[in-house]
């Protein structure tokens, strides 16, 4: 992945200059809020003959953007609002399989700020809207879209406790008593980028402590560490076996239902659709 920062105009001195920045927490967390509000807003089941490259996107108020966020214990101005869209409307992300670009757009391809009426940008009352990037309205497009528990991710406080929370909601399907989620420092690094300090032993140590706030946070029940250990038998990474739960547990089994359910109706829509298509070719 390869994400390329936005450029923004300010005035400093009063002259206008250029200032690149990449997206922070901020921005991670407007863009999540953004989602789950097009989820509760959006139809769940579209004509399936629809383009499946089709783009999903969210009508909302700043007004209405603000609250979801303080819901969230995310309180941010407007005016910081209005710069973590336009930072994420500027930023680009690139996906590469095997040195083949696969997909690359802004992380909000599309953003508007409507102002027939007279809004100013920060107006708590002016509308906006804006496109997700392909990736996401791909797997929404095709149910692979992973629903889980906001809270989740919104409890935390820094960049790489966001990372693991993302990664243990979505690639620990099976997570139980029995079934950690295992990963080590390195595989931690190599995924999002964090904590990548210059000195390893720092890193881990980190590492570690990311964990332990998930623990606290509610996410996680336990955590086992083994070291692993290489020449002379210094510690050259850590895994972690990471135990959900008893509410994660229970909210990644109510997925399992729901993502089902999701399927089954989506196909039986499918085949009503593709039914009442071959009755209209008989007529």
């Amino acid at each position: 992945m390869v994400l390329t920062p936005a450029q923004l105009q300010k005035k400093v001195k009063g002259k206008l200059v250029s200032q690149f920045h990449y997206p922070g927490l901020t921005e991670e967390f407007v863009e999540l809020v953004l989602v789950q509000m097009s989820m509760e807003e959006a139809k769940l089941f579209d004509d399936p003959n629809l383009n499946s490259g089709r783009a999903y996107g969210v009508s909302f108020s700043l007004s209405g953007l603000k609250n979801a966020m303080s819901a969230q214990k995310k309180t941010r101005s407007y005016t910081e609002l209005v710069q973590a869209l336009n930072v994420l409307h500027k930023s680009n992300l690139e996906l590469r399989v095997n040195g083949v670009k696969s997909a690359s757009a802004p992380i909000l391809p599309e953003l508007y700020s409507y102002a027939e009426r007279g809004y100013k940008k920060t107006d708590p009352s002016a509308r906006w809207a804006a496109r997700f990037h392909p990736l996401i309205s791909m797997a929404i497009s095709s149910r692979n879209y992973r629903q889980y528990n906001i809270e989740r991710l919104m409890c935390t406080n820094s960049k790489a406790a966001l990372n693991l929370s993302k990664m243990v909601l979505t690639q620990a399907r099976n997570l139980s008593d029995e079934h950690p989620y295992r990963i080590t420092y390195q595989e931690f690094v190599r995924h999002c980028g964090e904590l990548n300090y210059s000195r390893r032993s720092d890193g881990i140590r980190k590492f570690i402590n990311v964990a332990k706030a998930l623990k606290t946070h509610g996410t996680l029940s336990r955590i086992e560490e083994r070291k692993i250990r290489g020449w002379r038998n210094r510690v050259e990474d850590i895994e972690l076996s990471l135990y959900g739960s008893k509410e994660l547990i229970q909210e990644i089994k109510a997925g399992h239902v729901k993502e089902r359910l999701v399927m089954e109706r989506y196909e039986a829509e499918k085949k009503r659709l593709e039914r009442q298509e071959r009755s209209r070719a008989k007529k």
